[in-house]
Parts: structure tokens; sequence; C-alpha cells
């Protein structure tokens, strides 16, 4: 590991840290184009409370502490800048580790790709932790595969950078442990002499299991609920309701059960963020989230008993169509007229509300349209390349690389599953990684077509 390790530093003393440093400061300025462009962060509905850092069962608190970290109040242009950074800095180890030797020409080339054609730039110029996902799936190819082409700070940086990413974001937990078994599964058929070596995958689960720590804490210091969300199964409820079983169930037992829902019958529509979120819809009208923990798990584990097939059926449904639905910014709508919208900007970074309220996205002018159609034919183009630099990689017996294409497919699929059957499909959901594919596709290609430097045979050394 050692020797590994030291031909890393060789490496980067003979191209030099300051020409390092400058390609990856570039390629984060490329990642904040479209920021600049539309002259302000892009914002959400959920950015207003995780700009009024307020405690949510159904949120985490950790986003909001960390853009707090950078904008103090002062501005939000800190934290696009940050975000941009980690990604452009985690592209350069994950290239490093799986293709080994990093051309820092291709390594440009391909940020201009992913800041012109796909989603990224899009994600980590918001103001939402939408863009830890893909952080989640890069470090963990980095601790699972890369720990004797990493130094040792390189391996504490991603531990920390993965234990934050699943703290950020609910549905980064399943989708990190389902990568885990992902990378034992992995090793076990291709790399067997990897799993002598328990390193990484202490580290990995290690990272994983603070991050969930982190969850647990929380929700028991605000919400006096251990648990990884105060919010019960409202997601899970919400998405039975709105697609039948769920609002079968209720209707057949509501005259039994006396659930505080059954008041509310009447105002579910085919709407699940109607369902969960407004103030005229059910669960906000029923005493909220955290009110209606108990009664809500109650209601989804028996409408499951009852309709299980029809569960499944619709969720099945649900995970094809999000695996195939990511327009890119389909979401970045003017929100000028959303009153906690405007107060959370107005609250919490009052110097730039007149730059948010005149920005491109609030004025609807955005080009979404196009940027949709860009990114389906990047995608469309990445799929194929990608099946080719695995049949290349396969013949190669290059594991390390074809690792990163695998859990990056993986994580396609795990995403969709994930989001789709517990939210729902939306657009962006799998637009926050469906650009991953064009970055292997497109990294693969470029190291496919030079010859690789020898290196230590990847027998398990990740």
């Amino acid at each position: 590991m050692s020797a590994a390790r030291g031909q890393v530093g060789d490496s980067l003393t003979s191209k030099g840290t300051l020409t390092l440093a400058l390609a990856i400061g570039l390629a984060t300025l490329l990642f904040a184009v479209p920021a600049l462009y539309n002259g302000f962060p892009f914002t959400f509905y959920d950015t207003s409370s995780y700009l009024f850092l307020s405690f949510h069962p159904m949120r985490t608190p950790f986003y909001s502490l960390f853009i707090l970290l950078f904008h103090w109040k002062i501005s939000l242009w800190p934290v696009i800048l940050v975000q941009g950074l980690l990604l452009a800095h985690l592209l350069y180890l994950t290239m490093r580790v799986a293709f080994g030797a990093v051309d820092l020409r291709h390594y440009l080339v391909i940020c201009l790709v992913l800041a012109v054609c796909t989603s990224l730039p899009w994600f980590t110029g918001q103001i939402m932790p939408d863009i830890f996902t893909s952080v989640a799936v890069l470090a963990s190819f980095l601790l699972a595969f890369g720990l004797d082409r990493l130094q040792r700070l390189e391996v504490a940086y991603v531990f920390l950078l993965l234990a934050g990413a699943v703290t950020l974001h609910l549905s980064n937990v399943p989708l990190t442990l389902g990568l885990l078994l992902v990378v034992l599964a992995y090793k076990l058929l291709f790399m067997r002499g990897a799993l002598l070596r328990p390193a990484p995958f202490a580290l990995q689960a290690g990272a994983i299991a603070l991050g969930v720590a982190g969850l647990v804490l929380a929700n028991t210091v605000m919400f006096g609920h251990v648990g990884l969300s105060a919010g019960g199964k409202a997601f899970l409820v919400a998405r039975s309701v709105v697609d039948g079983p769920g609002r079968q169930y209720l209707e057949e037992s509501c005259p039994e059960k006396h659930y505080r829902l059954c008041d509310y019958l009447d105002k579910i529509t085919d709407d699940s963020d109607h369902f969960l979120w407004d103030p005229d819809g059910p669960i906000r009208l029923a005493g909220g989230a955290e009110a209606l923990a108990e009664e809500t798990d109650a209601i989804f584990m028996a409408a499951f008993e009852r309709y299980p097939g029809w569960h499944l059926r619709m969720a099945l449904d649900h995970v094809v169509t999000q695996l195939f639905l990511f327009s890119t910014a389909s979401e970045l709508i003017s929100l000028l007229d959303r009153d906690f919208m405007h107060r959370s900007i107005e609250v919490n970074v009052p110097r730039e509300l007149e730059t948010w309220r005149s920005s491109k996205q609030n004025r609807n002018t955005l080009p979404l349209a196009t940027l949709a159609l860009i990114g389906n034919v990047t995608a469309a183009i990445s799929f194929p390349v990608a099946v080719a630099v695995v049949v290349v990689l396969w013949r190669r017996r290059d594991w390390t690389a074809l690792a990163l294409l695998v859990m990056v497919a993986a994580a396609l699929v795990g995403n969709a599953m994930i989001s789709g059957a517990v939210s729902g499909p939306h657009d962006r959901y799998q637009s926050r990684v469906i650009w991953l594919l064009t970055f292997v596709a497109l990294a693969g290609a470029l190291a496919c077509f030079r010859k690789r430097p020898r290196q230590a045979p990847a027998d398990g050394s990740g």
C-alpha cells in the first residue's frame, strides 16, 4: 500500500500540485456557469426550510448546518462553489483510482462536457442536498476500491464525505447500504483476494454507520424518536393512498378504526406532494407528519397486508418510470409567487433578495426545453458508449475500472427504486445521478484509447 501511495505522490509532484489545483479550480468554475448565467444559485421549494434550519420530521437538519457554514446569512454563492469544488475533486480522485494516472487535459474535457451537456452543474448550483447522492456514490467507490491508490489524508477526507452524504438526505441511507452489498458481490465474483482484506469494507461500512448514527442522534434529540426519521411512514402512506390501495383500505376501515386521516378523505387528490406538504393536504390538516407517525405506520402496514400485490405492481411501475425520467432542470421554475420562499431569502440572505427576484429562474426565462433535450440526447449517447467501455474493460480484466461502471449502474437502478417506489417519479430524482453515466462513459472511453500504466494487480487492493 505504501508503494502505491508513493507512486501517487511522485505523480502529483511531477505534474505540479499547482497545475492540478488550477485544473480543479477551473472545473469548479465550469460547474458554476449555469448559476452565474441564472444570476443566482438555483432554488427549489425545499430550499426555504433548509435556509431556516427548521427541524422537520421528514428531513434531516444536516444540510441546513452544512450551508450555514458557508453562507453565514451573507451570500449563497459560497455554497454552490463549495459543492462544485467537492464534485470537481471527487471526479479527479475517481479517475485516478479507476483509470490510473490522470491526463489533466482529459479531465478538463470531461468536466466541460459535464458542465454543458448534463445535469451536474444544475445540482451543484442548487441550494439543495440532491447533489450529495452522487457524492455518496463516488465516495463509496473510492473507499471500496481505492485504498492502495489514495493517500491517507485523501482516505480520511473521502470517509468523512461519505458519512456526511449519508446524513444530508434520507434516501442516501438505503442507497449506500445497497452499494455496500454490490461491492461485496462484485469482489466475490471478480476479486476474491479482496475479501481477505477487510479494511475497505470496514471503512465503507463505518462511514455509513457514522452517518446513520448522526441521523438517529438528531431525531432523538429533536423529536424524541429513536430512528432515522420522526415522520414515520408518511412518504409510504402518501404513495399508497394516492396510488389507490391505501385509500381503498381507509375507505373500508375508517368506520371502525377512526384514524385522524379519515376526516380528510375528501381532500385526497392524485398528487402525493399535495397529500404530504400542502397546507390543505390531509397530512397537514390532520396534525402533521410527526403527530401522525404512529398512525401512518399502522395505516401503511395494514394496507400493505391487505393489498400486497397492488402495492408491488404500483411500485414496480413507478421504478421503471423513474429510471427513464430525468429531464435536466425541469424543476427550476419561478418561485416568486411563493411567499415562504420570498421570506426565507429576505430573512436569511437579505442582501441578495433583489438578485434572487431578478434571476432567470424567477423570470421563467431559463431554456428548460433545450436543457432537457440536451440532457436526454447526452444520456442516450452515453449508454452505448458505457456498454462498449464495459466490454473493453472486461477483456482487459481491469476489475477496478469495471467496478466503477458497475457501481454507477447499480446507483442509477437503486436511486430509481428508492425514489420512484417511496416518493413517486419526479424528473429531479433521477436527474441528480444520470450525469454519472456520461462521466463513466467518457472517462472510460478516453482511458481505453491509451495504454494504461502498469499497476499492482487489482486482486482486492481496493
